[in-house]
């Protein structure tokens, strides 16, 4: 079976988004909880495998969104900091590359929120019979399509800094370069000459 992507998921979900529209059955609901689910573990166990190769065995088993996270931000503290970085180094060599950095707290908080609803039903009156219960769901999924929305057409792009790049990444983390100053730093070499195709970053 073809391994499927965070796009893949995010597809299926929509397109039981859509089912419902057209027929009000409401278990095209929870079709697109458990789709929007699996896209948002998929997408958090894509990063992992990109900053940590080769995987162990424990980091290949893990599937929970908290414990996805957690694995990133072990290994990577400053994970959402060096997107940042890559980010810039991008902006800095001209590369036209779609990308947005994910609020890992909030795809960990849906992924929890979604699986509430993927259980086996035991008090109807307060879930599948209570308008409520739906109302909140749909608000649910409706938040989860525009949070994945701009991450599944984006890079996934990681830096691998050569000596220019760590010093400069070095004072952006320090506060000591804005955004902007960072990627007029990036696009030159150490000796002032330019360098929009320096290898700074590799994707």
């Amino acid at each position: 079976m073809k391994i499927r992507l965070t796009q893949s998921y995010y597809d299926r979900a929509n397109e039981n988004l859509v089912r419902f529209e057209k027929t009000h059955d409401a278990s095209f609901l929870l079709y697109a909880a458990l789709e929007f689910r699996m896209g948002i573990e998929r997408y958090l166990f894509m990063w992992l495998a990109i900053i940590h190769k080769p995987m162990n065995k424990a980091q290949q088993n893990l599937y929970r969104a908290r414990d996805l996270k957690n694995a990133v931000l072990k290994i990577e503290p400053e994970f959402i900091l060096k997107l940042e970085f890559a980010k810039a180094f991008c902006n800095a060599a001209s590369i036209p590359v779609p990308f947005t950095s994910p609020n890992l707290d909030e795809l960990s908080e849906i992924y929890g929120q979604l699986g509430s609803y993927l259980h086996a039903i035991k008090s109807p009156s307060d879930t599948v019979e209570n308008p409520k219960w739906w109302e909140t769901l749909s608000a649910l999924l409706n938040r989860t399509k525009t949070t994945l929305s701009p991450l599944v057409s984006t890079e996934f792009i990681w830096p691998r800094m050569n000596e220019h790049g760590e010093s400069a990444y070095q004072k952006f983390r320090k506060g000591l370069l804005t955004y902007d100053a960072l990627v007029a730093l990036l696009k030159t070499k150490p000796n002032g000459e330019d360098a929009e195709n320096r290898s700074t970053i590799q994707p």
